[in-house]
């Protein structure tokens, strides 16, 4: 491959990459235009979450486990 061809190869990797990086800036900005317009709650999801139950750890089921690690798998 002689120094023209190599240069002109160059040349034309240059554009693609150019082309594709100018792409992807493009869709992150327009992207966090949009963000910006949206309410908070609504780019983060706090409009879909349900306050969960506390769990309770005072259960025979939940003592269980350890029940049987502790008498080394024999429960009295």
């Amino acid at each position: 491959m002689n120094k023209k061809t190599l240069s002109k190869n160059i040349r034309k990797l240059h554009r693609k990459l150019g082309l594709l990086i100018g792409i992807q800036l493009l869709l992150w900005s327009l992207g966090g235009v949009i963000f910006s317009w949206i309410h908070i709650d609504n780019v983060r999801g706090d409009y879909e979450s349900v306050p969960e139950e506390p769990i309770s750890f005072i259960s025979d089921s939940a003592l269980y486990p350890l029940a049987v690690i502790v008498c080394g798998g024999y429960l009295r």
